[in-house]
């Protein structure tokens, strides 16, 4: 199992992802850019504590993100859903994620959807994914001002 890999898969878009002017809807957009920065950060810096609350984020972009960016959103949300997904059927959540770095399997865990994580965690590193993040972060810059590969 390759738990500490994964999260450096995640802390990648964290870190390019971590604002804002224009109109109304890109205004709101930054706004929620800017709010979800201190989550982004977290990831960056390997905090796992803050996981829920990153893909929340995600989840919250996703919806929010202007036509510019909402096919690239779609993609880093999917994957973030697809991750989700894994850990549900694995008998995980992420809070379970400090404990297992310690050694710790939760009760009720499936140790064979648990070992299969790390292919779902190999999609945070595709070319697909990485292009999105860095269209998002260009966007980001250009659009609201905020230079999220900080």
């Amino acid at each position: 199992m390759k738990i500490p890999m994964a999260l450096a898969g995640m802390a990648l878009i964290g870190a390019t992802l971590a604002g804002c002017g224009g109109g109304d809807d890109t205004k709101a957009y930054c706004d929620d850019v800017e709010a979800a920065q201190s989550e982004f950060s977290s990831l960056n810096s390997g905090d796992i504590g803050g996981l829920d609350k990153a893909i929340d984020a995600f989840h919250k972009l996703a919806k929010s993100s202007p036509d510019e960016v909402a096919d690239d959103w779609k993609t880093l949300d999917g994957t973030m859903t697809q991750i989700e997904t894994a850990f549900e059927d694995a008998g995980i959540s992420f809070s379970d994620l400090e404990d297992m770095e310690n050694g710790e399997i939760p009760e009720g865990a499936d140790m064979s959807k648990l070992a299969g994580l790390a292919t779902e965690f190999e999609d945070l590193d595709s070319d697909k994914v990485t292009k999105a993040a860095d269209n998002i972060s260009k966007h980001a810059k250009d659009e609201c001002g905020v230079d999220l590969s900080e």
